[in-house]
């Protein structure tokens, strides 16, 4: 067992960078797809949070890594992607 800390230094520091991590992050997304789920991550900055899901794709983004303030919650919106 493992201080949280250390799990948390761990990920951001050697997992996240690896290789490992770019494969598993690409079949995560190609099952999300598959199962028409969103992804949990920010396509541009692979942070969670509160993200605006595409209505085309799986894929999710935060307004900000947009250059976006609001988008309209009536209306479809579809990715960059």
């Amino acid at each position: 067992d493992k201080p949280i800390g250390f799990c948390i230094w761990y990920y951001y520091c050697k997992y996240k960078p690896s290789d490992k991590y770019v494969v598993l992050k690409n079949l995560l997304r190609d099952s999300n797809h598959e199962s028409g789920e969103h992804l949990d991550e920010c396509v541009i900055c692979d942070d969670g949070g509160d993200l605006i899901c595409c209505d085309s794709c799986p894929n999710a983004y935060h307004l900000s890594c947009l250059g976006l303030n609001t988008i309209d919650d009536e209306k479809e919106w579809f990715c960059p992607a």
